[in-house]
């Protein structure tokens, strides 16, 4: 599991005023005490720093120091160290065009940013952050791989190419579907990622969706294909997509008939309990139940 570098920005009036005078995202953040971490992988990262000196019309998703030192607890804490892995996370908290808290609702937008890595971003448009607002509280969550879920704690930080928002915790960019199975617990992602369709590993296709039952351990190698092929999806559907469509078609060429009440997705019935789980090549949703075989 890897996170995106976040920061955390300093309530003082006087770190406000120096981030709107700056000009561009280095100097900003550099404006900024709170962000020292983030300012240190910038400054330390060549590319990333030519990069964030000339960003224009961007917003950034920067989490504070105090969630540097939440994930060097972790177990991941020694990716931190890896900086091919904190320079994807750099480009993983950029989006294009200026988004201010106001312009989110409680139905989540999905963001493509910078992420464009085949390593993480097997995407089209470039790897995905979900960003909504809850408009009575008026606190914004962004969620990202792993299930990761990060809030905002000082929105509209504004500097000439854009708008920083400060997260209080690292975000996490979409791992591989074996890492994100057995960071979540679900071991049928795990099964899955070891199937091939038409001889072409799950793991290397781009923009899928997976609805993911609960482990079967009657699925072998003989018949994993087949299995698996009823509950994957070429096309990447996220939550808000579920809502507007009725039918899906599968990898193997099976019909899922997606229907909503109260609230509640089902996919032939079946509940899903868990959407938007962020893989490097797509989405999962997780299923109550295994989806019924076609009469």
């Amino acid at each position: 599991m890897f996170p995106l570098l976040t920061l955390s920005i300093s309530f003082g009036a006087v770190a406000v005023v120096m981030a709107q005078q700056t000009t561009n995202l280095t100097t900003a953040i550099q404006g900024i005490p709170q962000l020292s971490n983030v300012t240190d992988l910038v400054l330390t990262d060549p590319c990333a720093l030519e990069e964030y000196s000339t960003l224009e019309t961007v917003t950034a998703f920067l989490g504070n120091d105090d969630a540097f030192v939440k994930f060097e607890k972790t177990p991941e804490g020694p990716l931190l160290a890896n900086r091919t892995l904190t320079h994807q996370a750099l480009n993983y908290a950029i989006v294009n065009g200026l988004y201010r808290i106001n312009d989110f609702t409680d139905v989540p937008t999905f963001l493509h940013t910078h992420l464009a890595d085949a390593a993480f971003s097997q995407v089209s448009g470039g790897q995905v952050l979900k960003v909504a607002r809850n408009t009575k509280s008026n606190a914004l969550t962004i969620s990202s791989g792993q299930g990761a879920v990060s809030n905002v704690i000082l929105p509209n930080q504004r500097f000439n190419g854009g708008i920083i928002h400060v997260l209080d915790t690292l975000l996490s960019v979409p791992q591989a579907l074996p890492i994100v199975g057995a960071a979540l617990q679900l071991q049928s992602l795990v099964q899955l990622s070891a199937v091939s369709f038409a001889s072409t590993p799950v793991t290397a296709l781009y923009d899928i969706t997976v609805f993911a039952p609960p482990f079967d351990s009657t699925v072998t190698s003989s018949n994993a294909e087949e299995y698996w092929g009823r509950y994957v999806v070429k096309g990447v559907s996220y939550s808000t997509d579920l809502t507007k469509r009725t039918t899906l078609t599968t990898i193997g060429g099976e019909i899922l008939q997606v229907t909503h009440q109260n609230g509640v997705v089902s996919v032939n019935g079946v509940k899903v309990t868990q959407t938007d789980v962020l893989l490097a090549n797509g989405v999962a949703h997780v299923l109550a139940g295994p989806v019924p075989k076609p009469n």
